[in-house]
């Protein structure tokens, strides 16, 4: 699945919030991050930062929400030192469509390359409606990392 978010070339919101509720049984305020890309009407791309945990120590369960459901758009992270993560597109078999959006879900195990900081969070949509695509990480600290 490919997320992308980088530069806005026409006019869009970009929303980076945090979350304090729970979305899975292991996920907390502490734990999770949050970020929101909202794109215009027609080709558009956009991208909201956040401050990534430590990958070495932390798996990543990651929900990509995407509304309208119809919206065909690539998705990716950027790290903090700059590797590209492609997290697909949003027509992809790990996306369900229901109750208004398309939901697409992801874990990534330990990444022991990649350092904490700020990551970057991308949205590309080449056509259709205005579309909003958000971004959830939840890290799962991981007991023994090798």
């Amino acid at each position: 699945m490919n997320w992308v978010a980088t530069r806005i070339s026409v006019p869009a919101l970009v929303i980076l919030t945090g979350l304090t509720g729970c979305q899975a049984e292991h996920a907390t305020a502490d734990l999770r991050r949050q970020a929101r890309v909202e794109l215009g009407e027609g080709a558009q791309s956009g991208s909201a930062a956040f401050e990534a945990l430590d990958p070495r120590i932390h798996a990543q369960d990651i929900v990509i929400l995407v509304e309208p459901p119809v919206t065909v758009a690539d998705v990716w992270l950027t790290t903090a030192d700059g590797a590209r993560l492609h997290m697909g597109s949003t027509t992809t078999q790990d996306c369900v469509a229901a109750a208004g959006r398309r939901r697409c879900d992801l874990r990534l195990p330990i990444l022991e390359a990649r350092r904490p900081g700020e990551w970057t969070f991308h949205v590309d949509k080449a056509v259709g409606p205005a579309a909003a695509v958000s971004l959830t990480i939840d890290y799962i600290p991981i007991e023994d990392p090798p």
